[in-house]
């Protein structure tokens, strides 16, 4: 994905998610049990890693006064990744 985010900024990311069944599972029954889980993240940038987006879901500008910048960081996988859209 060549999409250049800039940090601080708002955007949403439309991505598949892991699932699972817990259980025994015969093998004809396993692709049946195909789901699309498509996730829709909205949240300020923080910075990209080798294989994450990371995002926060608060931006505290008041870090000066010695508060953490990030809050609520959320780590989503690269190759996961179908969309980013800016919103800010």
């Amino acid at each position: 994905m060549a999409t250049k985010l800039t940090k601080g900024k708002m955007y949403l990311f439309e991505w598949n998610d892991t699932y699972n069944f817990v259980g025994w599972h015969y093998d004809e029954a396993i692709a049946e049990k195909e789901v699309k889980t498509f996730q829709k993240t909205l949240g300020f940038f923080v910075k990209q890693s080798k294989t994450f987006f990371i995002l926060a879901t608060h931006h505290n500008l008041n870090v000066e006064l010695g508060f953490p910048e990030w809050g609520t960081l959320s780590y989503i996988p690269m190759g996961s990744v179908k969309r980013i859209t800016s919103v800010s």
